[in-house]
């Protein structure tokens, strides 16, 4: 996925106090979207918390989709981890980890779309440590390209899927998540999918499902070095 660089445009710094600045919209937006979520946060909730008319912010943010590309790279300050530079793999765990961290745990950060985000300042250096990364592998610059792809979906959609799945299981109380039994003429067409039917209905492990993906990337890029055919 192809991210393109942010212009550098609009105010920087708040100049006078009847002024906001870029940065002003985009804290208040991150308070609206932790507070209240994803389904509220809109120019006039933004306004509204700024305690201004949701006109006066279009002069520093053009629309509602910057919003959210400017929101998801705040979100991404300080994400980059401490690494010792030894192994690129464990390096990567790493890397990945920390980012999938922030995603969980920023309310509904993931349902803003990867594919509406710019290289912003935040996401430069996540970016850069990643790729980095992957070229200490030995990749050529081809392939590191495609592995970083892959592993930002992977990341990304998993951390998706999971906040996804804490957030509806919160919302069901003491019940929990109930799945409906199947119906009898499905069971005689779709063998295989009934007979593994309750493990796929059971509560998933995240940690578990994450790391089996990440090291399934992990052992392609090793088989790509060694010259095997994937």
């Amino acid at each position: 996925m192809a991210l393109p660089f942010r212009p550098a445009t609009g105010p920087a710094t708040r100049k006078r106090r009847q002024f906001l600045s870029r940065e002003e919209i985009v804290e208040a937006g991150a308070k609206v979207l932790a507070r209240d979520g994803y389904d509220a946060l809109n120019m006039r909730s933004v306004a509204t918390e700024l305690d201004v008319q949701a006109a006066a912010l279009y002069r520093y943010v053009d629309s509602r989709e910057e919003l959210d590309d400017l929101l998801f790279d705040h979100l991404m300050a300080d994400c980059v981890p401490g690494l010792d530079g030894a192994d690129w793999r464990a390096d990567l765990r790493a890397f990945a980890a920390a980012w999938r961290l922030r995603l969980i745990t920023m309310r509904d950060a993931t349902r803003i779309a990867l594919g509406q985000v710019s290289i912003g300042p935040n996401i430069a250096p996540l970016m850069d440590v990643a790729l980095s990364i992957l070229r200490t592998s030995g990749l050529k610059d081809d392939e590191l390209i495609e592995v970083y792809q892959a592993c930002m979906l992977l990341v990304h959609s998993l951390a998706s899927a999971e906040a996804s799945y804490l957030e509806l299981a919160a919302q069901k109380d003491a019940g929990g998540l109930r799945h409906a039994p199947p119906q009898p003429e499905w069971v005689a067409s779709y063998p295989t999918l009934w007979a593994l039917a309750e493990r796929l209905a059971a509560p998933p492990d995240f940690d578990a499902r994450f790391a089996f993906g990440l090291e399934a990337l992990i052992a392609g890029v090793e088989r790509r070095l060694a010259g095997e055919t994937p």
